[in-house]
């Protein structure tokens, strides 16, 4: 087993990109580029120089057959519903080959380098019962988070009192009670700690095919839109100072 270096975790994260692009092709289920990601298709043409990541967002009925369906020969998914220390509430694509060692937060056994996959929910088409579902959605992810941390230091005589599964299932069920087909808002909101972050269901109205460092991925078509709303002036590069690595995190590939 040997560290990766960054350039070397973006190839693999390239790699699983691909598998993910041809296996979605196939089985004709959306997927766009999403966040930094999208940011760095748009203003790089690929990965944003001190980013170590990839990020790809489905409408949730794509994202449900994705995480039931999806399994390659390089690749696997890792959910809650397959995983039994698994605690993210959206599903990442593992590279079998790898390992990564979080130090900021407790280990997933088996997690190596791999990609974000979340889902895109409908929110209610009234501003005080969208707020409303965005805080309840929000405060279901906080407390998962704390829970998460507090198992992580219980005593194991204590671990089964944190329920930081059923908060998952719970923010699951809650997340997709609306159709993003149905709304006129929706957004990544089962993950999201940011207040009040909702995306005009036009921006996702067609795709675009960006490119992508060696190849063209998809991006939703209002992505000018989708990115002012998350970033503001996203073609500003950031200081210098902010110009680094956000996960405190080490890859190994298994020989």
């Amino acid at each position: 087993m040997r560290e990766l270096s960054l350039d070397e975790r973006k190839k693999i994260l390239l790699e699983i990109l691909k598998d993910i692009d041809a296996f979605c092709k196939k089985e004709k289920i959306t997927y766009y580029l999403d966040s930094g990601t999208l940011l760095g298709a748009v203003r790089h043409k690929g990965f944003i120089p001190w980013d170590d990541d990839i990020d790809i967002a489905m409408p949730r009925d794509d994202y449900e057959r994705f995480r039931l369906l999806f399994n390659s020969e390089k690749c696997i998914v890792f959910s809650h519903k397959t995983k039994k220390d698994y605690y993210y509430q959206f599903v990442k694509v593992n590279y079998r080959r790898s390992s990564i060692i979080e130090t900021d937060i407790p280990q997933i056994e088996g997690l190596g380098v791999n990609i974000d996959v979340f889902p895109l929910d409908g929110m209610p088409d009234n501003l005080i019962l969208r707020r409303i579902h965005q805080d309840y959605l929000m405060l279901l992810n906080k407390v998962r988070a704390l829970n998460v941390h507090l198992n992580d230091r219980a005593p194991s005589v204590l671990k089964f009192a944190f329920r930081w599964k059923w908060l998952i299932r719970r923010t699951d069920n809650s997340g997709k009670r609306f159709d993003m087909s149905k709304s006129k808002y929706c957004g990544n909101i089962v993950v999201t700690n940011v207040r009040h972050k909702e995306i005009p269901i036009k921006c996702f109205a067609g795709t675009e095919y960006l490119d992508f460092e060696d190849g063209k991925y998809p991006a939703p078509a209002g992505y000018d839109e989708y990115l002012r709303m998350l970033y503001g002036d996203y073609m500003k590069l950031p200081p210098k100072e902010k110009q680094v690595v956000c996960h405190n995190t080490r890859a190994f590939l298994y020989d």
